[in-house]
């Protein structure tokens, strides 16, 4: 009889997919995750449902994932070099930002060019943030404005504190190609905007390394018919 897995740590479920991808003989072992929240009243709903299939097709392995209690970087899965910002200052860019360590006390943060709409110096830092995934290409700033977002975030001087993590609605983030963060404002509507530090945490769902995708033709922010 299969059962479900619980994952407790990160290295348990890399383990896990790698034994499932090296298997010795026949075919990869199909792995099926299951994201949840003890709050989530849907997650709830489907997980006898779940616990089901895990006994019926006993040749795949079937793991829970708490999203509250475990956290994984996907800055190893991000494509750095086609992340871009519109109106970023030239000396201190998106992709310095990306490539280190950051932090309130680091000389590499992203400034917006002279424009409040770009984690800083709390007067600095972000306010209103709206988040959009998988555009067909790079929206302009009236797009973004009139635009609905999958989610808009409002944020406090408590969630730009240095560490802190702001919580998304993760069912609506489970398929994401790519990821347009619109900074509307900042907490004093001051002329330009600082983030000092940039960190993504979720968990991959397929094999696809986007790494290896190139962009087709043109430049950086132009649209493709």
């Amino acid at each position: 009889m299969a059962t479900v897995i619980n994952i407790t740590d990160k290295n348990q479920l890399e383990q896990i997919l790698q034994e499932a991808k090296n298997v010795t003989s026949g075919p990869p072992t199909t792995v099926v995750m299951d994201f949840y929240a003890s709050w989530c009243r849907p997650c709830s709903e489907i997980a006898p449902i779940f616990k089901e299939l895990s006994t019926k097709y006993t040749n795949m392995k079937f793991i829970k994932i708490d999203v509250d209690k475990l956290e994984y970087d996907m800055d190893s899965l991000l494509s750095k070099g086609q992340c871009e910002c519109l109106n970023e200052e030239d000396s201190h860019s998106l992709a310095q930002l990306l490539n280190s360590s950051g932090g309130n006390n680091s000389k590499t943060y992203l400034l917006s060019d002279t424009d409040e709409q770009i984690n800083g110096p709390k007067e600095n830092a972000p306010k209103t943030v709206k988040l959009f995934i998988n555009q067909i290409s790079t929206p302009d700033f009236d797009s973004c404005e009139i635009g609905e977002a999958v989610q808009t975030l409002e944020l406090t001087e408590d969630d730009i504190k240095d560490g802190g993590i702001t919580q998304l609605n993760f069912v609506k983030f489970q398929n994401v190609n790519t990821l347009t963060i619109f900074v509307k404002n900042n907490q004093s509507s001051t002329d330009q905007t600082r983030i000092d530090k940039l960190k993504f945490y979720g968990y991959p769902v397929n094999t696809v390394n986007m790494k290896e995708f190139q962009r087709v033709s043109g430049k950086k922010g132009e649209a493709h018919g």
